[in-house]
C-alpha cells in the first residue's frame, strides 16, 4: 500500500509517496502553483487521488489533555465517550474532536478543530481539483516523520521553516506534548546575504529588524518547551526549506548557545523539505491509537461526498454496460458455434444414413439381410429357458416342489402364478434374487383343505421372513409366498 501526503506550502506544492513497507518514500515532487502549465505538471504528478492525505496547519487545531483517576482501559474508553458527548453539545456541533489514548497511561490528548477550518482547507485544495481521502495535521505528521527517521531520539524540539511560517512542535516520550506557529518564513531569510554583518548593526533599530524578531521568538518558544519538559537542554531537529536557514543558524539559535543540548542529524537521502508530505503520508499508512483522521462523519464536505457518489454510481454504470456488452458478446459467439456444431452433426447423420442404406442394398442384393430377418423371426418363436442363473428357486422348482409333496387325487392345481420382484440392475449389481409365488389348490373336501393349510405353515420351502399369506374358503386354498433361496 502506499499513499501521497500532500502539502501547500506558500505558492508551491510539496508531494511524497511513501510505502508502508519500511517507510520507504518512492517519489517526491515541488510544483510551483502559479501558472497554468504548472498546475497541468501538478494534475500529472497525482499519481494517486484516492490515496491523497492532506493536513491541518497548526493554527488550525488545538491539543487537550485530559486525565482520569483510573488507568483501566475500558473506563478510560467510557470516559471518553463521555467527554466528547459533552463537546458536540457546548460546541453546537461544529467541533471535530480526535483522542489520542495511549495504553497504560491515564491521559489522554485530545486534538480538536472546527468543520469551518476543515471546510476551508477542502476549499483550497478543492481549487487544484485535489479531493483527499485522509485529512491529518500538520503537528501529527512532524512527529510522525521525528519518529522514523530521527532514530534514537524520543525527546526533541522540531522547528519546520517554512516559506511563510515556522511550524514549532514539542516531542516527549515520542508524542505530541506541545506546538506553536511563528509568523515568520524563509522569505525574510532570502534577502539577507550577510549575517555577520547583520549581527555586527544589530543595535541600530532593534525592533525594525524582523530577524531580530524572529531570533526571539524562536528563543521563547525553545525555553517555554523546556520549561513545559521540566529540564535543562533539549534537542532540536530542523525540517523544512533550509537552503538560507543553514547559514543563519548561528545567528538565529545564538541566544541558545549553552541551552541546546544538540542538533539531531537525519539520513542524507531523507528530505527535510518534504517532511510534512511525507509525515502525513506516515500517519495515514500506520492507522494505530496516535492517528488523526478529521473525516468523520458529517465532517467530510458534501461536494466531496457527492463526487465520491457519482464515481461509484459512474463505475457501477460503467460495470453493468460491460456486463450487457459481454453477454450479447457470448450469445452472438455461442450462437455462431452452435450453428456450426448443428451442420456439422447434421453432415454427420447424412453420411451416416447414406452409409447405411449402401450396406443395406449391399447385404440384401448378397442375400445377408434375409437370412438375418429370417434369424431373428425363429429366435422370437422359441421359447428356450433363462440362460443365466438366478439366486432364487425358480418356476420350474416350484411346480416340481408342489407336485412332488400336494398335488395327488386328493388335491389339484387350479392356479398359479410366478413372478420375479427383485433382481440385479445394471445400477444395482448386488441386489439380491427375489421371487413371490401366487397358488390356489383345490381338495376334495374342507378337512383336507385345513390339513394342508397346517402342513403349508411347517414347510422349510417358504421363506418365513417374507410375507406370507394363506386363505382357506371351502375346499379353496389360497396362498402367496417367497421360496428360499
Amino acid at each position: 500500500m502506499k499513499k501521497v501526503g500532500i502539502y501547500i506550502d506558500g505558492d508551491r506544492v510539496l508531494l511524497a509517496k511513501v510505502a508502508k513497507k519500511n517507510f520507504s518514500i518512492t517519489k517526491l515532487q515541488t510544483i510551483s502553483i502559479d501558472g497554468t502549465k504548472n498546475l497541468k505538471k501538478l494534475y500529472k504528478h497525482l499519481f494517486a487521488k484516492k490515496n491523497l492525505v492532506a493536513g491541518l496547519d497548526l493554527s488550525d487545531v488545538i491539543i487537550e489533555k485530559i486525565k482520569f483517576p483510573v488507568d483501566n482501559p475500558k473506563a478510560i474508553k467510557k470516559g471518553i465517550s463521555f467527554q466528547e458527548m459533552q463537546d458536540s453539545n457546548f460546541y453546537k456541533n461544529r467541533s471535530v474532536s480526535v483522542f489520542l489514548f495511549r495504553k497504560n497511561q491515564k491521559e489522554v490528548q485530545v486534538v480538536k478543530t472546527t468543520k469551518e477550518k476543515i471546510e476551508n482547507i477542502c476549499l483550497r485544495l478543492e481549487r487544484f481539483h485535489i479531493y483527499p481521502r485522509y485529512l491529518s495535521s500538520v503537528s501529527n505528521a512532524l512527529v510522525r516523520f521525528f519518529n522514523a527517521y530521527a532514530t534514537g531520539y524520543t525527546d526533541g524540539i522540531i522547528f519546520h521553516f517554512g516559506a511563510k511560517k515556522i511550524s514549532c512542535v514539542l516531542v516527549l516520550d515520542n508524542a505530541i506534548d506541545s506546538f506553536h506557529e511563528i509568523t515568520f518564513g524563509t522569505e525574510v531569510l532570502r534577502y539577507v546575504k550577510n549575517y555577520v554583518e547583520f549581527l555586527n548593526n544589530e543595535k541600530e533599530t532593534r525592533e525594525e529588524k524582523p530577524l531580530l524578531q524572529l531570533r526571539q521568538q524562536l528563543t521563547y518558544v525553545y525555553f517555554s518547551f523546556l520549561q513545559r519538559a521540566k529540564t535543562e537542554k533539549l534537542n532540536i531537529l530542523l525540517l523544512g526549506d533550509l537552503k538560507h536557514v543553514e547559514n543563519a543558524r548561528p545567528f538565529l539559535f545564538s541566544d541558545l548557545t549553552n541551552k541546546i543540548a544538540s542538533f539531531i542529524d537525519i539520513p542524507n537521502n531523507i528530505s527535510k523539505m518534504h517532511a510534512i508530505p511525507i509525515g502525513l503520508a506516515i500517519d495515514s499508512l500506520v492507522q494505530d491509537e496516535n492517528s488523526v483522521q478529521f473525516f468523520q462523519n458529517d465532517s467530510v464536505p458534501k461536494k466531496q461526498v457527492r463526487k465520491f457518489a457519482l464515481k461509484v454510481i459512474g463505475a457501477a454504470a460503467l460495470c453493468l454496460c460491460v456486463n450487457l456488452l459481454m453477454f450479447a458478446m457470448k450469445n452472438e459467439y455461442f450462437k455462431k458455434w452452435e450453428n456450426k456444431l448443428y451442420s456439422h452433426l447434421e453432415m454427420i447423420q447424412k453420411k451416416d444414413s447414406e452409409l447405411m442404406e449402401r450396406q443395406y442394398v449391399s447385404n440384401k442384393e448378397n442375400g445377408l439381410e434375409t437370412n438375418l430377418e429370417n434369424f431373428e423371426a425363429t429366435l422370437t418363436n422359441e421359447n428356450r429357458p433363462f440362460v443365466f442363473p438366478i439366486g432364487t428357486k425358480d418356476a420350474k422348482h416350484v411346480l416340481l416342489w408342489l407336485n412332488n409333496n400336494y398335488l395327488n387325487k386328493n388335491c389339484s392345481l387350479e392356479k398359479f402364478h410366478y413372478q420375479l420382484e427383485s433382481f440385479p440392475t445394471i445400477e444395482n449389481l448386488k441386489k439380491n434374487y427375489a421371487a413371490k409365488v401366487n397358488v390356489q389348490l383345490k381338495f376334495l373336501n374342507h378337512e383336507s383343505a385345513l390339513e394342508f393349510q397346517k402342513k403349508l405353515q411347517q414347510d422349510h420351502f417358504i421363506n418365513k421372513k417374507m410375507p406370507f399369506q394363506v386363505d382357506c374358503e371351502g375346499v379353496f386354498v389360497t396362498f402367496s409366498f417367497t421360496p428360499r433361496s
